[in-house]
């Protein structure tokens, strides 16, 4: 028998609108047992000065690979496929997240609202991400795959971070520390990622970061630390400030 599920619930609840539409929250991160049952809402605003009809669809965006043969339609279910809103008002969409046995890491699809006023041709779309994760079968797996470090007589040391993940979950590094060591692994400076796209299960990304002091010459070591579910990854790589303040470094 199915159960409804109040688990670990993640709402980004900041607005988007775009050319007519609006959706609240932007975004869904969901974690749950396989074989349970979410109901979620989301509203759809309209800033139209007319009554429009918004179509809604399901799409699919980035699942880990070891979901082989599962779709969007297998787990995100909505139960309209269109909804009339009225001028500069609101429509609640309901719809449910339905994992089921098997499915593993995370699944990604959009759900997405699409509204073409009468005697126009644009179509105008708005997509919201629902981000799901299988509980109990999470294996965060993120790796440096490539540090390139940046500095000048006056231009602040900075970083650019090339992530790769190997795990079955998508990691968003956010809270994502950045700390400068002196040769003793003292602290010199550190800086802490805000809230940024994430690195999908089997893919690359890069985030740069830079610092507001230039480092003298000497010895140091760069620590990047970040959390995945209960996994905390630390990377820690060493470089150099030469007398005319540029970088050595071989990563």
């Amino acid at each position: 028998m199915k159960k409804c599920f109040v688990g670990l619930i993640t709402l980004l609840f900041s607005s988007v609108v775009y050319a007519g539409l609006g959706v609240d929250p932007s975004k869904f991160e969901i974690v749950m047992p396989a074989g349970e049952v979410y109901e979620a809402s989301i509203d759809v605003k309209s800033t139209y000065d007319t009554v429009v009809s918004a179509k809604i669809s399901t799409k699919e965006w980035k699942s880990y690979s070891g979901n082989s043969g599962v779709t969007v339609k297998d787990w995100l279910i909505v139960d309209v496929d269109k909804v009339e809103i009225l001028p500069n008002q609101s429509a609640k969409v309901n719809f449910k997240v339905t994992p089921k046995e098997g499915m593993v890491g995370s699944l990604s699809g959009m759900l997405s609202f699409s509204v073409q006023k009468e005697g126009e041709t644009l179509n105008v779309m708005i997509s919201v991400p629902v981000y799901l994760y299988i509980k109990g079968t999470e294996k965060p797996d993120i790796r440096l795959d490539n540090l390139k470090i940046f500095q000048s007589s006056n231009t602040a040391v900075a970083f650019d971070i090339s992530l790769e993940n190997f795990g079955n979950v998508q990691v968003r590094p956010q809270g994502m520390k950045v700390s400068v060591l002196d040769k003793k692994k003292q602290l010199v400076h550190s800086v802490t990622l805000g809230d940024t796209v994430p690195v999908y299960a089997g893919s690359k990304r890069s985030y740069k970061t830079q610092f507001s002091n230039v480092l003298p010459k000497g010895k140091y070591f760069v620590e990047i630390s970040l959390k995945s579910f209960d996994k905390e990854f630390v990377l820690i790589k060493k470089f150099k400030v030469l007398k005319d303040s540029k970088i050595k470094f071989k990563f």
